[in-house]
């Protein structure tokens, strides 16, 4: 199967800063050369730039997810309440339960918590969590088929 672009559109795409927008351009512009020589009717130019500009949307809330760090006080203080709120557990519960409840009880809110809090930290890097090399590759290998599987109508 051939590449999607060629070795010196690639170097070139490698050096930007923002390679998102600049493969959304590169569309865009093979869209608008599509349309000025009459390969791609006017309907659906005017579909695919729509779904460019999805793209361009869902590029941009991808960029602001990966660029807008979680302050790491805002981190610190919720493991600190935890560990301070669990720790003050078993004294609460100690003259209200057998000892051996106690425990149990104290294992599983802790099981709990930790957990809500581990699953706190992945959401805050959710591109560290996400398969985003398969993710690419599968979005990739869809790309190559629809750039070089023109439209039935386009064939006749």
């Amino acid at each position: 199967m051939p590449a999607l672009s060629k070795e010196k559109e690639a170097r070139w795409l490698a050096a930007q800063g923002n390679r998102p927008i600049q493969i959304l351009a590169a569309m865009r512009r093979v869209l608008h050369g599509q349309l000025r020589a009459g390969n791609l009717p006017p309907s659906v130019h005017r579909k695919l730039e729509e779904d460019i500009r999805e793209l361009d949307l869902v590029a941009g809330g991808c960029e602001r997810l990966f660029s807008s760090p979680v302050p790491p006080t805002m981190s610190r203080h919720v493991i600190r309440c935890m560990v301070l709120w669990l720790l003050g557990l078993p004294l609460v519960l100690a003259g209200t339960m057998a000892p051996i409840a106690v425990a149990f009880w104290v294992f599983v809110t802790s099981y709990i918590f930790v957990g809500i809090e581990e699953v706190g930290v992945q959401v805050e890097q959710p591109f560290e969590i996400v398969p985003m090399t398969q993710l690419c590759r599968i979005i990739m290998n869809q790309l190559e088929d629809a750039f070089l599987q023109p439209p039935p109508e386009l064939c006749a």
